[in-house]
């Protein structure tokens, strides 16, 4: 089957989406034609630079054609022809390569070019919704039109839990019956053959992911600077628009002999070797579709606590895999890191049951759904 797996970003750019991608272009290159279909990078100052040749990665081949919305004066005056030659570069790809389902990740920018596409060109069209794309780009009514074209003219649409679909169906009024629930994945084995390592010498909490507001790092800096233990210390990974804030946040209630900022740029093996490292971690978010990091903390078999929303509600079970704490109340989250850290039993058990959890969530199960969901839209009558 040919297959084409269709995002605005790609790696070098780092996030959740593109490690899907990556991870299923990965597995289900093993029996299928996989090519990754991402843009070009918004900021390119070559307008003349619409897409570049394809080239071939170990296991799928990857394309960048500009599918970009401009956000800056000088981006708006080229707009109309970068637009009109990335619908018809968009086209021309498509009818050469003939895929035989289109799998389009995160619905932003490029919803416009593949709404305009269809026109010219159709296939079976599979839809994820991963997050952000509906929380934060559903809400602009100019991509809301876009987007709702696409989730309604597509064949199915993959949420990656119960929490997604039940926003989604508020959002947009849609079939129900065409949406399924497929999880995010990891590579088990990978995290399993990494070693164990420590960012410090003393015991720390580990917290890894982006530095925006709904992942809540102002909250666990708050919490953790209350907790009874003040020799424990607070190692914390990652980079976002809200750094400066937390760095401020962090000096303002002298917690900076504490709290240790990791960087930003650890690598996937330092990110796991310190996890596995630590005494435990904490997922803080104010929102959480899926949670992808709390599978890669329970396979690395750190005792895990979790803010009780979104996706996570679904994926953990409280005092068996996880400690909830109620969503953005610093009080609790400081309650349940002094009960775990202080109970090596209840550390054990979550770290145990949580290692169990998360072989049920590797990227070959995963994928077995993803292509079992796109042989149902080939054979759609």
């Amino acid at each position: 089957m040919k297959i084409l797996l269709l995002s605005s970003r790609f790696f070098p750019h780092v996030g959740g989406v593109e490690k899907v991608i990556e991870s299923l272009a990965k597995k289900l290159s093993k029996n299928n034609d996989i090519t990754v279909l991402s843009s070009l990078d918004e900021t390119s100052k070559n307008i003349l630079k619409i897409e570049t040749e394809i080239i071939n990665k170990d296991s799928y081949r990857l394309k960048r054609i500009w599918m970009n919305v401009p956000r800056s004066f000088s981006g708006f005056l080229i707009f109309p022809f970068r637009f009109v030659r990335g619908i018809f570069g968009l086209v021309r790809f498509l009818k050469s390569e003939k895929p035989d389902v289109i799998n389009f990740h995160f619905l932003d920018d490029v919803s416009l070019y593949l709404w305009a596409s269809r026109f010219f060109y159709k296939t079976p069209l599979v839809v994820n919704i991963h997050g952000n794309d509906l929380h934060v780009f559903s809400k602009n009514l100019f991509y809301s039109f876009f987007i709702s074209s696409l989730l309604n003219g597509s064949d199915k649409i993959i949420v990656n839990s119960k929490y997604m679909m039940n926003d989604l169906l508020n959002f947009f009024k849609l079939d129900s019956s065409k949406i399924e629930i497929i999880p995010n994945g990891i590579d088990l084995k990978y995290i399993e053959g990494i070693k164990p390592k420590k960012y410090i010498k003393e015991d720390y909490i580990f917290y890894v992911g982006r530095f925006v507001r709904k992942k809540g790092v102002d909250i666990l800096i708050r919490a953790f600077s209350e907790i009874k233990s003040k020799d424990l210390k607070l190692v914390i990974e990652g980079k976002g628009e809200e750094l400066n804030s937390i760095k401020s946040l962090i000096s303002d209630i002298k917690l900076s002999d504490r709290a240790i900022l990791a960087g930003g740029n650890l690598s996937d093996e330092e990110k796991f070797s310190y996890m596995k490292g630590a005494l435990a971690a904490v997922i803080p978010s104010r929102i959480e579709p899926f949670g992808i990091v709390a599978l890669e903390y329970l396979s690395s078999g750190v005792p895990l606590i979790a803010s009780k929303t979104g996706g996570l509600v679904d994926l953990l079970e409280d005092k068996k895999n996880c400690l909830f704490f109620n969503n953005e109340d610093i009080n609790d989250l400081t309650s349940k890191i002094d009960t775990l850290i202080d109970n090596k039993n209840l550390q054990e058990k979550l770290s145990g049951n949580g290692l169990e959890l998360a072989r049920e969530y590797t990227w070959d199960e995963v994928s077995d759904k993803y292509l079992k969901l796109y042989k149902s839209v080939l054979i759609k009558p």
